[in-house]
């Protein structure tokens, strides 16, 4: 009897190891929380992006993942999460999905300011009174969500030169 042939590939290993010869995007040595801490390279944009799951939130960290220099390090549900991440992680782009409650999107900007000064922060926004209002809250910039791929390309081109305090 013949053994059938056994197609060899990316399901040959486990789901969280490289490729052979690929860089792992996280490591684990070292690492006593047992969470996946992600490796950047000292140019690339560590990013923690906050929105309801579904949808947008999918589809958002697809484009964050077809830039170059960007590392999504974290994606929270919601603010309370999204605290707890941020300290952890330490990211330097707080990307808020204006999907969340109002008070919830005003409190994480007031929180990453008065605890993360250096912490860049960029609204995603639906309307114009919208985005005001996210930049009276302090967002460091607001994007409307329809233009988000080349108008985030551009802030963060900008982010890399701006004059913000410096992460400890």
């Amino acid at each position: 009897m013949r053994t059938p042939a056994v197609a060899v590939g990316l399901f040959d290993r486990p789901l969280n190891k490289p490729a052979p010869g690929a860089t792992s995007p996280y490591r684990t040595a070292g690492n006593q929380s047992g969470t996946r801490q992600y490796m950047s390279s000292p140019k690339s944009k560590r990013v923690c992006l906050v929105s309801e799951p579904g949808l947008i939130q999918q589809a958002t960290r697809a484009m964050l993942g077809s830039i170059p220099d960007v590392v999504v390090v974290a994606t929270a549900s919601g603010a309370l999460s999204a605290t707890a991440m941020i300290s952890q992680l330490q990211p330097d782009l707080l990307l808020v999905d204006a999907n969340l409650p109002d008070d919830e999107v005003e409190a994480l900007l007031n929180w990453s300011r008065e605890n993360y000064p250096w912490l860049q922060s960029i609204v995603m926004t639906r309307t114009s009174r919208q985005r005001s209002q996210v930049l009276a809250w302090g967002a460091h910039a607001a994007i409307p969500r329809a233009s988000l791929s080349d108008e985030l390309r551009v802030v963060l081109d900008q982010s890399t030169y701006s004059n913000k305090p410096e992460k400890p």
